[in-house]
C-alpha cells in the first residue's frame, strides 16, 4: 500500500470502526489523505482511469489488487496460472481482441481494392476453416499479451528501476482497456480501417502514460521501451506464426514477414491518398 498522492509507503488505507464505519488515513509524508477512491463508486474510479489520473492508477495497481497479499502468490510464474479474478479480466480482454484481429484483417481484405500481399493470415482466411482460423488468431493474441508483459518487465527492471512483475501485469490490464475501443467501431462501421489503428495507436499511448505514472519515471525513456517492445513483439509474434502456417519452413515464413511490412507500408498509403 502507498500514498497515491505522494506515492510513500502506508501503514494502512483506512481505520474501521462498530458498525462498519470507517475513516481515512493520512499519510505521514504529506498530510493528505493515503487513498481517497477507497470511497468512491467505481463508475467514478473507471472516468478517472480513462482520464488517466495519477492517483486513481496508484489506487487501482498498488491500493485495489492485494499487491501485498498473503493470498497472492511471490513468483510471477505462480501470478499467471493462479486463476483469480484478474487472470479472468485477462482472459476477457485477450478473447475480444481475438475478435477485433479477426475482424480487421477481414474488413482489410473487404475494405482495400488493391491486391495485398499474402500473409500468414491471409492464407489462413483463404485456405481454413472458421475454426482454424480462431485458434490461429488466438494463439495469435496470446502470444501478443504474454510478450508484451514479459518484454516490457524485462526492460524495465534493467533500464528504469526494479518493479515487480505483478505491477507491471496489473498496470498494462488497466491500461490494456483503452484497446477495447474499436469493438465499437466495428459495431457502428467508419469509412476505413485507418480508424482503427488510430485508436489503437492512441490506445499504446495510455499503455506509456499508465507504466510512466506507476514507475514515476521520464516519459521519454518509458516511450522507447514500449517502442521497442512494439517492434520486438511484432517481429516475433508474425514470424511465429508464419512458422506454423509454413509447417517451419523458414524461407517461406521470412516471405510472409516481409509482405506483413509490404501490406502495412500499402494500406498506409491506400488510405493517405
Amino acid at each position: 500500500m502507498l500514498c497515491i498522492q505522494c506515492a510513500k509507503p502506508a501503514d494502512s488505507l483506512y481505520v474501521e470502526y462498530s458498525h462498519g464505519h470507517i475513516k481515512l488515513t493520512d499519510c505521514a509524508f504529506c498530510q493528505q489523505t493515503v487513498d481517497k477512491y477507497v470511497e468512491f463508486d467505481g463508475v467514478l474510479i473507471f472516468i478517472d482511469l480513462l482520464l488517466l489520473k495519477p492517483e486513481c492508477y496508484r489506487h487501482l495497481v498498488y491500493n485495489s489488487f492485494g499487491i501485498n497479499d498473503n493470498r497472492i502468490k511471490k513468483d510471477w510464474l505462480g501470478n499467471i496460472f493462479h486463476w483469480d479474478y484478474l487472470t479472468r479480466l485477462w482472459a476477457l480482454l485477450v478473447a475480444f481482441e481475438i475478435y477485433l484481429a479477426w475482424a480487421a484483417i477481414e474488413q482489410e481484405q473487404s475494405q482495400t481494392y488493391i491486391q495485398l500481399p499474402m500473409t500468414a493470415a491471409q492464407y489462413i482466411l483463404h485456405n481454413l476453416g472458421p475454426v482454424q482460423q480462431y485458434l490461429f488468431f488466438a494463439f495469435q493474441c496470446t502470444l501478443d499479451v504474454l510478450l508484451l508483459e514479459f518484454l516490457t518487465y524485462w526492460l524495465i527492471n534493467i533500464f528504469v528501476n526494479q518493479v515487480s512483475f505483478q505491477i507491471i501485469s496489473r498496470t498494462i490490464l488497466l491500461a490494456h482497456g483503452a484497446r477495447l475501443f474499436p469493438v465499437l467501431m466495428l459495431i457502428w462501421p467508419y469509412d476505413s480501417s485507418l480508424s482503427v489503428s488510430a485508436v489503437q495507436w492512441a490506445a499504446g499511448l495510455y499503455v506509456v502514460e499508465a507504466i510512466r505514472i506507476v514507475t514515476n519515471n521520464s516519459p521519454l525513456k518509458i516511450g522507447l521501451i514500449c517502442a521497442v517492445v512494439t517492434i520486438v513483439k511484432w517481429v516475433i509474434v508474425r514470424y511465429t506464426m508464419a512458422l506454423f502456417v509454413t509447417n517451419f519452413n523458414w524461407y517461406q515464413s521470412v516471405t510472409f514477414l516481409v509482405n506483413e511490412y509490404r501490406c502495412l507500408y500499402i494500406v498506409l498509403l491506400y488510405h493517405l491518398t
